[in-house]
């Protein structure tokens, strides 16, 4: 029943001899069988780069784990999986009661280091969109994606609710960029205004083969994959994103994930530019209207007051 043993949560559970071998298997990741590995010293399964400082570490432990407070050694290091790839894990090694071993977990976090690194990729982004105005937002949004995927075919629609409208902008098309284009969802069925009325993401890996809830229209090239990404905040739609590719599959689930995660922060920093233009125009506005009222209170006939007026 070896197969029982095989963890599918990336978590190995070892018996481990203070010699450092493996004396007993309750659980394998890193595609390796118990059979495999039990008898092996742990070195066997360190690449080389970090075997020294995992030694280390591990004699320090052994050498002064009897008469030290510390009940357990963590460490950090890279393991290497039976099909050759380096995958860095967690090791967490506590002593058994009475026993000459050590129970030894271990644990990959490659998936974890994936999330930090996205993490810090959106704040950076957030930050650097953050006091920007409309155009802006999109020309750095668009280079910072280009740097994570594929983005030859890109846009980014700004949603008007007053006119019913989407304006494509940054509508890149291969090496070209297009002009921008305006769509009046109340005339035109697309992709774009089915994201923007149901506010859902939508994502199409195959055109040919996948359910589309409307019917697709181009502009420009015909691609065969996309990602479409509604804009909300404040329980408003400021728009959509939207990145495509002249292949099948071309964008991951964490390609999807990352565009999700880049939506927010999107939304947020379009919706203030468009606030802090509109309250320059209304300031605008109020600074002619006072200009205005004391010219016609200098004005010393109704002639002049007409004029001033006009």
């Amino acid at each position: 029943m070896e197969h029982l043993s095989q963890n599918s949560n990336a978590e190995s559970i070892l018996i481990v001899g203070y010699d450092g071998y493996i004396r007993q298997v309750i659980a394998t990741a890193l595609g390796y069988a118990p059979s495999e590995i039990i008898g092996m010293p742990l070195s066997y399964f360190v690449v080389p780069q970090a075997l020294e400082t995992a030694l280390n570490q591990w004699q320090n432990f052994h050498q002064h784990q009897p008469n030290s407070s510390n009940t357990s050694l963590e460490l950090y290091t890279t393991a290497t999986h039976k099909d050759g790839r380096s995958i860095p894990v967690y090791a967490k090694f506590t002593p058994l009661a009475d026993r000459n071993e050590f129970l030894l977990i271990v644990r990959n976090y490659q998936e974890q280091i994936r999330q930090h690194e996205r993490l810090q990729i959106i704040n950076d982004i957030a930050l650097a969109i953050s006091q920007l105005d409309v155009e802006q937002i999109i020309s750095v949004l668009y280079e910072r994606i280009s740097e994570l995927m594929e983005t030859k075919h890109f846009f980014m629609g700004l949603y008007d609710e007053q006119t019913q409208c989407i304006t494509l902008r940054h509508v890149y098309d291969g090496d070209e960029r297009l002009p921008d284009y305006t769509i009046s969802l109340s005339k035109q069925s697309s992709l774009s205004r089915w994201v923007i009325e149901n506010r859902q993401k939508l994502v199409i890996q195959d055109i040919e083969h996948d359910y589309l809830p409307v019917p697709s229209e181009n502009y420009g090239t015909r691609t065969k994959s996309g990602v479409f990404i509604p804009l909300v905040v404040y329980d408003q739609v400021v728009g959509i994103m939207s990145v495509q590719s002249q292949k099948t599959n071309a964008f991951t689930d964490e390609d999807v994930a990352m565009l999700e995660s880049l939506a927010s922060p999107t939304a947020l920093a379009i919706y203030n530019a468009r606030l802090y233009n509109n309250l320059q125009r209304q300031l605008y506005q109020v600074k002619a209207l006072h200009q205005l009222a004391e010219r016609i209170t200098v004005a010393d006939d109704p002639e002049k007051i007409t004029k001033v007026v006009v």
